[in-house]
C-alpha cells in the first residue's frame, strides 16, 4: 500500500502544481487582460479627442478661409466703389464745365439791353440788322 500511497501523493503534488501553475498563468493573463483593456479605453478617449481637435481645426480652418474671402470681397468693394466714385467726380466735373460754358454763351442782360451791342452780335453771326446801318450806330455810339 504505500507504494500505491506513495504514487497517490505525487499525484497530488503534480496536480497541485499543475494547478498553481495554471493559477498563476491565469491571474497573468487577466491582469494582462485587464491592462489591455484599460489601454483600449485610454486609445478609444485619445481618439475621441483627437477627433474633437481635428473637427475644431477644420472649423477654425473654415472659419478662417470665410475671413479671407470677406476681406478680398470688402478690397474688390473698395476697388469698385473707388472707380464709381472717380466717375462720379469726372462726370460731375463734366457737367460743372457744361453748365459754365452755357452760362458763358448765355446773353446776359447788357448784350439783351444794349441795341448796339445786339446789333454787333447780330452782325457777327451773320445776321441782317435791317434798320440800322453802321453810320447811325457810329452816331448813337457819340451821344452816349
Amino acid at each position: 500500500m504505500i507504494p500505491d500511497y506513495e504514487r497517490e501523493l505525487a499525484e497530488a503534488r503534480d496536480a497541485k502544481e499543475l494547478y498553481d501553475g495554471m493559477k498563476n498563468a491565469l491571474e497573468g493573463f487577466a491582469d494582462r487582460l485587464k491592462q489591455a483593456k484599460n489601454q483600449i479605453a485610454a486609445a478609444q478617449r485619445a481618439a475621441k479627442s483627437a477627433e474633437m481637435e481635428k473637427q475644431r481645426a477644420q472649423m477654425k480652418e473654415q472659419n478662417a478661409r470665410a475671413l479671407a474671402n470677406l476681406q478680398q470681397s470688402g478690397n474688390q468693394m473698395n476697388t469698385v466703389v473707388a472707380a464709381i466714385t472717380a466717375k462720379a467726380d469726372k462726370d460731375r466735373l463734366a457737367a460743372h464745365a457744361a453748365s459754365e460754358r452755357a452760362r458763358l454763351l448765355t446773353p446776359t442782360d447788357i448784350e439783351k439791353d444794349d441795341p448796339l451791342i445786339a446789333a454787333a452780335l447780330a452782325e457777327a453771326e451773320g445776321k441782317s440788322t435791317a434798320g440800322t446801318s453802321t453810320a447811325d450806330r457810329l452816331a448813337a455810339l457819340r451821344r452816349k
